[in-house]
């Protein structure tokens, strides 16, 4: 398997922590309104997360979010010479 360039990396990890914290909006069944209170953003980044336009976001942000939410977060590497 080819290796993946950096920003394609980032950009994956981006859209699987937008992922999960959508998951988490979700099942607390949050409006845009308490989304837009908790993470102190405005409306129309709520509405960007909502909908998945993770270019919007930086992984630091999303990373800040997902803290905001509760939510614990865990990276797991791998060598390629495993």
């Amino acid at each position: 398997m080819a290796p993946r360039p950096p920003h394609r990396i980032e950009l994956d990890l981006r859209r699987q922590v937008a992922s999960v914290i959508q998951d988490e909006i979700a099942a607390r069944e949050l409006t845009q309104a308490q989304v837009r209170e908790i993470l102190n953003i405005a409306q129309p980044d709520v509405s960007y997360l909502k909908n998945g336009k993770v270019e919007r976001f930086s992984l630091s942000q999303l990373i800040a979010h997902a803290e905001k939410l509760g939510i614990t977060l865990s990276l797991s590497m791998t060598s390629s010479r495993a």
